[in-house]
């Protein structure tokens, strides 16, 4: 990369850019913030960082660690801030109480002691506050019974406790107050100490009971507040409750102990009975994965043994109701690989026949190539359409394959091979004779005539030959061998003349080098030299015997010369010496900066050494260009890549500028319809394009300027809808404050908890308000709601102990109303229900669902024991009518039998149950049993009879029973005066 990237902007070294850059990082980036916070030069930015970290394991390393005071202070508030929030929601004890030790300002403790989730955790705060005044504040809240007792007990100002007890924060707190002040007031304390002992002996009882309670998570909290609770209130001089006390305790604690114990019992066993049956579905799937073929060295039947014993050794391991399950799916993976085994088997011994197949069709030197084709064509057939399922034949049609293209390759070579040769050999012979066509016009004429030989020599070969050469092709052939031997001839005629040409222009060289005596300048002389010895070279033969003679006396005066210039010549050897070590140290130098990525400087810089290059004269030009060509190496490697660098470059630019033309496209189009919605779409727009790198530099400017244009239009009016949400939401939490004051003053939750819900509702329908007010109104919102809820968890906590305590009431009265059932003669058992009835619909509710299943049994029981009475009563009633029945008609028998007609009775309501059917009945039955006896002694025994079965009969009521015994003793003392008389 010849340009290093940019720098990140908050590592910028203006503030406000770094400031600027900071707002735009990811608050899930809590690495990169908290080291900002803790690193920046400023302060402002520091704290920026810090106001984005969400984090408390961040905060309080920033506070542990930062020097800044002023950042540190802010640290531990947003820290103390985020675990306030905690403590008021759900969640674990001990985390609440590890989040509490990390809280040290009295302003929150005081809050958190009337509205944390825990009670535990509020009574630690009131345990950590130590002026009365921190207490009062927390007294004029809803902080719970609990919390209340622990308090007042703590408050001993008396002007406090009388402020309290006309202004305290709910009912319990004014009366505890008027009762502590009471008992200050009087001169000595043994009604406190009463109290004392009650309040004692109440805790010990509620221990008593929750030490064998099975409600553990709950009881364990309550047991903590009973264990608050005594430190507070306990002294020395009640030992017997303490020992009672804390042998409850200990109770539960072992208890408990022992329920953790089986938990973790059963756990482990459930863990172990998972992790076996992991490890046996393992094994099964190997079992089910498992191939017949031999893997790596093992057969499949002894891989098979070696898992199903692993997979029963397992099941052992489990329990029947496991593992009679597992057993069967062993079974079937068993038979299933069975039967693959046994297909495989087969299989391959079918693979085996055709294997024999193939090595006997390939063994076989009789046949020709043609005839094993065909077999193995059919072969290969065979093994194709075969139905393989288990066993893989790929190998031996691969075998097979290649056998039978190997055959038809071995086929077809053996024509084409011999039309290939008499091919190649014509083509030869053509280009052979367009050779020799060529060679009458070549230079050396002496290499022409050995190549001559060679091309007559091929056509008239043996191989050449036996082809049948074309009549043209020889005929050709023939033409340019005699043009050629033609031209042989001339050419050795001319070559005569040259020769004595040449020893003419030697002779002349011989004279020009012995006239460079006369000049004295050694450079030209030298110079001369050098051409005269050139143009030597250049001269042809000059005959064999005067050449010799020649060369001798052109080499005497040349050396002759060459001694006159041999101190130029050390001069020039020293200026070349420089200059190349000069060109040297400027290819390593080329060398040491062709990878830099400082373009246009390196660039100016290999221009420079091109210009001292070609300064550099003394360099003979052999070295000279191989020095060059080594130059120019590291030059073109250089440029090579500064051009392929400005070419990606500018693809890379003119990409960036389109995609930051699509960009601002999609940000005209939401600025040109905007909407609050938007918001998101154009920090994405941003965060692109800020992902995209620069377009040229002539466009960037522009496409810029129009982006920005279009956020700006869109975040100015976006700026407007804040404003009008930031009066829209002011109003919002006007209300939601009365909503949360009123709450302190209720008993019914639901209106106001419908009204904290459109609220709600109503905040997020709303859309964002500044930036420089969102925390601040959302935080005050939030507090009003938070303090609603937390006031009406107070106050439903409170409820469930009262419902709680209504349940168990209403439940002894139900007790008590199934103990009367069985009494449904009695009439006092029924104005006893009547009663409990009143007094139970008189308690007030019960917990929800426990309050209808009570009431559905108070109605069962009432309705199953007034069903009962009602139904004695009506077989009480239908007796009562069979013995007034019977007793009518007695006392009309009697009546009858002694002839007594009564006297109507004016005041008197007599009821006769008896129709005129039956009284004419009874009266003929009685004249037919008087008819057959005596009269007198009849009578007197049909009296004596109806008396005694009157007197077998049962009482009816106390009217009708004066009544009848009335008239019956009438009829009597009429019949004793009829009977005195006779």
């Amino acid at each position: 990369m010849l340009f290093p990237p940019k720098k990140p902007k908050w590592q910028h070294s203006d503030p406000s850019v770094r400031l600027h850059a900071i707002e735009e990082i990811e608050p899930a980036n809590t690495e990169l913030l908290r080291q900002i916070a803790l690193n920046d030069e400023v302060q402002v930015v520091r704290k920026a960082a810090l106001e984005k970290l969400e984090d408390l394991a961040d905060l309080d390393e920033i506070a542990a660690n930062c020097s800044d005071p002023q950042i540190v202070r802010t640290a531990k508030e947003k820290s103390e801030e985020m675990r306030v929030r905690l403590l008021q929601a759900e969640g674990e004890l001990d985390q609440h109480l590890t989040h509490l030790a990390r809280i040290d300002a009295t302003a929150n403790l005081i809050m958190l002691a009337c509205s944390s989730f825990h009670i535990p955790v509020r009574l630690q705060c009131v345990a950590r506050l130590q002026g009365q005044h921190d207490l009062e504040q927390v007294a004029l809240g809803q902080c719970g019974k609990n919390v209340a007792e622990v308090l007042i007990q703590r408050l001993d100002d008396s002007e406090i406790l009388s402020h309290l007890s006309r202004k305290g924060g709910s009912r319990l707190i004014r009366r505890l107050c008027e009762e502590k002040l009471s008992t200050l007031r009087q001169p000595d304390n043994a009604d406190t100490t009463i109290q004392r002992e009650n309040m004692l002996q109440r805790i010990v009882d509620t221990a008593g009971r929750l030490s064998v309670s099975l409600d553990w998570e709950l009881t364990r909290q309550r047991i903590a507040q009973l264990i608050t609770e005594w430190q507070t209130f306990n002294g020395h001089d009640h030992r017997h409750l303490d020992k009672q006390f804390h042998e409850a305790i200990d109770l539960f604690e072992r208890r408990y102990n022992e329920h953790l114990l089986t938990l973790e019992k059963k756990r482990r066993h459930e863990e172990e009975q998972t992790a076996v049956s992991g490890l046996f579905m393992a094994a099964l799937k190997r079992i089910q994965h498992l191939h017949p073929s031999t893997q790596k060295g093992t057969s499949s039947s002894t891989l098979f043994s070696q898992y199903r014993l692993e997979c029963e050794s397992l099941l052992q391991k489990l329990p029947e109701t496991i593992g009679d399950e597992l057993q069967t799916r062993l079974t079937l993976a068993s038979r299933q690989f069975e039967a693959k085994l046994e297909r495989y088997n087969q299989e391959l011994a079918k693979a085996e026949e055709y294997e024999v197949s193939f090595r006997k069709i390939t063994e076989s030197t009789r046949q020709l190539p043609a005839s094993l084709l065909k077999e193995l064509e059919s072969l290969l057939l065979t093994v194709t359409q075969t139905d393989w399922q288990q066993y893989d034949p790929t190998g031996l049609k691969e075998k097979i394959a290649e056998e039978k293209y190997r055959q038809s390759t071995l086929v077809h070579q053996t024509a084409e091979e011999r039309e290939r040769q008499q091919e190649l050999l014509l083509r030869q012979a053509g280009q052979l004779v367009e050779e020799l066509g060529g060679l009458r016009k070549a230079d050396d004429m002496a290499a022409a005539m050995i190549r001559f030989r060679e091309v007559d020599a091929f056509f008239n070969s043996n191989e050449f030959q036996a082809v049948a050469c074309p009549p043209d092709l020889a005929k050709r052939f023939r033409a340019e061998r005699a043009r050629f031997l033609v031209k042989h001839r001339d050419f050795l005629t001319l070559k005569e003349w040259h020769t004595w040409a040449n020893r003419i222009v030697k002779q002349n060289l011989i004279a020009e080098v012995a006239a460079l005596d006369d000049n004295d300048d050694l450079a030209t002389v030298f110079g001369r030299l050098k051409q005269l010895q050139s143009r030597w070279k250049e001269t042809g033969p000059a005959g064999a015997k005067q050449d010799r003679q020649l060369w001798l006396r052109f080499r005497e005066q040349c050396e002759r010369q060459f001694n006159r210039c041999l101190p130029y010549l050390e001069e020039l050897e020293k200026q070349r010496q420089t200059e190349i070590e000069r060109f040297n140290a400027i290819i390593e130098e080329a060398k040491a900066v062709s990878d830099s990525d400082e373009g246009q400087e390196t660039a100016a810089r290999f221009r420079q050494w091109q210009h001292e290059i070609k300064d550099l004269t003394a360099v003979p030009a052999a070295i000279k260009h191989d020095l060059f060509v080594l130059f120019r190496k590291e030059a073109n490697a250089f440029f090579e890549r500064r051009r392929q660098h400005l070419e990606k470059l500018a693809e890379e630019q003119q990409k960036n500028y389109q995609l930051k033309e699509e960009l601002c496209q999609k940000a005209e189009e939401l600025a040109s319809a905007p909407d609050p919605g938007h918001g998101a779409e154009f920090k994405k727009l941003q965060k692109k394009w800020k992902g995209i790198g620069p377009a040229a530099r002539k466009k960037e400017q522009q496409i810029w300027r129009r982006f920005r244009k279009a956020c700006d239009q869109y975040f100015h009016w976006l700026d407007e809808r804040r404003r009008e949400n930031l009066d829209r939401k002011q109003q919002l939490l006007d209300k939601a404050a009365a909503i949360a004051l009123e709450a302190e003053t209720v008993d019914d939750f639901r209106p106001l908890a419908a009204a904290i819900d459109e609220l709600q509702k109503k905040w997020k329908e709303i859309g964002p308000v500044p930036l420089t007010d969102s925390q601040r109104i959302w935080n005050l919102f939030r507090s009003h709601i938070d303090r609603f809820y937390t006031v009406r968890q107070q106050s439903l906590a409170t409820l469930h102990h009262e419902q709680l305590e209504n349940q168990r009431l209403k439940e002894e009265i139900l007790e008590s109303i199934e103990n009367l059932a069985g009494s449904i003669k009695d009439k006092d058992a029924t104005e006893q229900i009547k009663a409990l009835q009143k007094k139970f619909y008189a308690i007030g509710p019960s917990p929800r669902g426990e309050d209808h299943r009570l009431r559905e049994r108070l109605k069962t029981l009432c309705d199953n024991f007034f069903k009962g009475r009602s139904n004695y009563f009506a077989q009480l009633q239908d007796g009562r009518e069979s013995v007034l029945r019977e007793k009518e008609a007695l006392l009309f028998e009697l009546q009858k039998l002694v002839n007594f007609t009564p006297k109507p009775r004016r005041k008197v309501e007599t009821t006769i149950s008896l129709d005129l059917a039956a009284q004419l009945k009874l009266a003929l039955e009685s004249n037919f049993a008087m008819a057959e006896r005596d009269k007198n002694q009849a009578l007197r025994e049909e009296v004596s009879r109806i008396r005694k079965k009157w007197k077998a009969l049962a009482k009816l009521p106390v009217r009708q029973e004066k009544e009848l015994e009335r008239r019956f003793q009438e009829t009597l003392e009429y019949y004793e005066r009829q009977s005195n008389r006779k």
